[in-house]
């Protein structure tokens, strides 16, 4: 258990994050708006506010309108504290963005990844890097510190990457690296988590504080919210939840078992069951939509079929969702979380009618007394930039904030 000090202490960093969202969210409010909106006492948003002024995140904007009182101080975010990098690691290409302290994406790169290995993941992150710092308009700013979000386990206690099997990448010490070459805070994240966080902060799930996560993509991973926030094992480990052993008899997958989801419901897999099954050409919908060139077909291609009418597509589309609906159900089940948002390339492409197919199939996996709900991801690649850039602020912000708890006297804040 941890001490009450220490308790304390984290409970004030919580709220210092939680008032700053708020005030990211809705600029020019006053200290007694920022009470309401957060839940948390005026007095412990008057001290607060003071705090992240202190440390230049936030700026006074003028006064309100009264009330009848005296005209109320607004405040509002300050962009000119610095920047983040944000990079997010995950499938085929490396997406970067620069945000400022206000949490605005300044520039935003993407670059394509077809080498992997240590060495050559570290090349793709210092080029993005190098674009970012050399850029005139950035060069002159301050930067804060840089936040990771990678497809693979992560040690997050660490700033390990335990285990990538795509990246080929294990026991890789990213965060030491990348701080001791850029001398700024560094924080390291699994992409599925992100995403979590990133639906709770800007998506349909935003005054929901548990769910599940479920991206399907190159590789297929979960990550959890958990009393609103990002949910870690006992030994700081998260994104180890992918690889679970769907068909004893399956192909083999990167981690070496035999029947991984990701090894059949994984974009790769899909799409190499999906040539293997319209080869021959005989499928109408299918050949017209690619003009038969089979080395053309892309998942959209198969949604669009099965919309056309087409039987094959339609079938193909059943057993991924399938699979998944069975993966859905365990993952629920396990982690006692009735709520999940699927995203990733493959939910985004092949659209509506692979969450409503998810939706038929999982009846066949659930008592009669469970009710599960499943939800499709409506955000955008760039929402998950935004949420690694919010995640490392936040964190930042934690290590900035050196208040001894001893000093902290009277009542929790919240």
């Amino acid at each position: 258990m941890k001490q009450l000090g220490q308790n304390l202490k984290n409970l004030r960093e919580n709220n210092l994050a939680v008032l700053l969202s708020a005030i990211w969210d809705s600029e020019n409010l006053s200290r007694a708006d920022l009470a309401k909106v957060t839940g948390l006492a005026p007095s412990s948003v008057t001290r607060l506010t003071q705090e992240l002024q202190r440390i230049g995140l936030i700026i006074e904007a003028g006064k309100g309108e009264s009330s009848g009182g005296r005209q109320p101080v607004l405040i509002t975010p300050n962009p000119g504290a610095g920047i983040v990098i944000s990079l997010n690691l995950s499938g085929s290409s490396l997406l970067g963005g620069a945000y400022d302290s206000a949490n605005h994406l300044l520039k935003h790169e993407e670059i394509p990844v077809t080498q992997y290995g240590p060495d050559a993941i570290l090349q793709y992150i210092d080029h993005l890097m190098d674009i970012f710092l050399h850029d005139p308009e950035l060069a002159q700013k301050k930067l804060l510190g840089i936040g990771v979000s990678i497809s693979a386990a992560v040690n997050v206690e660490k700033g390990e990457v335990s285990i990538g099997y795509y990246l080929r990448l294990r026991n890789f010490p990213l965060r030491r690296i990348l701080k001791d070459k850029y001398h700024v805070p560094v924080y390291l994240e699994t992409d599925t988590s992100v995403a979590a966080l990133a639906e709770k902060n800007y998506g349909a799930v935003r005054k929901t504080d548990d769910f599940i996560y479920l991206l399907i993509s190159t590789g297929i991973g979960v990550g959890m919210i958990k009393d609103g926030e990002i949910y870690q094992s006992n030994t700081g480990m998260s994104g180890k939840h992918g690889h679970i052993v769907i068909d004893r008899q399956g192909p083999i997958c990167t981690c070496g078992k035999r029947g991984c989801l990701e090894a059949i419901a994984g974009r790769g897999a899909i799409l190499e069951n999906a040539k293997r099954i319209f080869s021959e050409g005989r499928d109408p919908f299918v050949s017209e939509l690619i003009h038969g060139d089979l080395d053309q077909l892309d998942l959209p291609h198969i949604a669009q079929a099965a919309q056309m009418g087409s039987q094959e597509a339609k079938n193909l589309i059943d057993y991924v969702a399938e699979l998944i609906a069975y993966a859905i159900s365990l993952y629920t089940m396990i982690l006692n979380v009735p709520l999940v948002v699927v995203g990733g390339d493959v939910a985004l492409e092949f659209g509506d009618i692979f969450i409503q197919s998810i939706n038929r199939q999982l009846s066949k996996f659930l008592r009669d007394d469970e009710n599960v709900t499943i939800l499709q991801t409506r955000l955008k690649k760039d929402h998950f930039l935004k949420a690694i850039s919010m995640f490392t602020i936040q964190q930042i912000l934690g290590e900035m904030y050196q208040a001894p708890a001893a000093n902290h006297n009277g009542p929790a804040e919240k």
